[in-house]
């Protein structure tokens, strides 16, 4: 397993550490511009807008999926140990009894989740600005 792995890392690494080279040079461009670009305007006597961050509300629907896929993913790799455990199978059929469990498990996770939330609503905090 060693020997496969130093040449998968060194053509990742060879591949992927330019793209985030570049990834990190664009941004400090983009960056440097926008900063350019607020000066001139400052220059001109012209104030530039803000940027507007609007306040992200925490989708509690996420933590609830990732709950019920995780529960999934463990209760598939408890029934594929117990399978293989008790049928005391080989290492290449052991692989395929996990893997189908796994992905057994984890759809049933998903459909849990999909009947758990399908009449639920999300309630979102709505300010009123115009307030007399």
């Amino acid at each position: 397993m060693e020997d496969i792995l130093v040449p998968i890392v060194a053509i990742v690494s060879a591949f992927g550490f330019p793209v985030v080279l570049l990834w990190v040079i664009l941004e400090i461009r983009k960056i440097n511009l926008r900063n350019r670009e607020r000066m001139s305007l400052i220059s001109q006597g012209i104030i530039p807008e803000e940027e507007i961050r609007q306040k992200r509300n925490p989708n509690r629907f996420v933590s609830l999926r990732n709950g019920i896929v995780l529960i999934g993913i463990a209760i598939g790799i408890l029934v594929g140990f117990a399978v293989t455990e008790g049928m005391s199978l080989t290492d290449e059929k052991a692989f395929w009894i996990y893997s189908a469990s796994i992905l057994l498990f984890l759809g049933i996770g998903y459909l849990v989740y999909f009947f758990t939330t399908r009449n639920m609503k999300m309630v979102t905090e709505t300010t009123d600005l115009l307030q007399e």
